[in-house]
């Protein structure tokens, strides 16, 4: 690696990793909340955050990424699921019962989450409009 390409290496922000954060950090302060698995299950509103949530990330983070927006709202995604998994494993490892259909639980977060490629292609639009 040349000098000048370390230098534009370490001057980039890692746009594959900042988004996943941001949807992992989303999915722990907005759905999980440090809630028992039953005080989670009863709050639907709080899916319908993470939406909106996501929906303001994926257009937030596509307007600065210089990245094409679809790998912006994907690895947000993949950070909300990630986060899950985590949750996933922390559930089961107290109670074996919990999270018996995962499966479904993965597909719903990834539809939860899917308002941030809506974002994402607003601001590719808004991108196109500005120049």
């Amino acid at each position: 690696m040349t000098t000048a390409s370390a230098t534009k290496t370490q001057a980039t922000p890692n746009w594959r990793l900042l988004p996943f954060a941001v949807g992992a950090v989303l999915y722990m302060v907005i759905a999980y909340r440090f809630q028992t698995y039953q005080q989670r299950n009863d709050a639907s509103l709080d899916y319908l955050a993470l939406a909106v949530a996501m929906l303001v990330a994926g257009l937030a983070l596509a307007l600065v990424a210089k990245q094409h927006f679809a790998r912006v709202s994907t690895f947000l995604t993949l950070g909300v699921l990630a986060a899950h998994i985590v949750i996933i494993f922390v559930d089961t490892y107290e109670d074996p019962t919990n999270h018996n259909l995962f499966p479904f639980e993965l597909i719903m977060f990834a539809l939860i989450s899917s308002p941030a490629y809506l974002g994402a292609g607003i601001a590719k639009l808004i991108g196109k409009l500005g120049r």
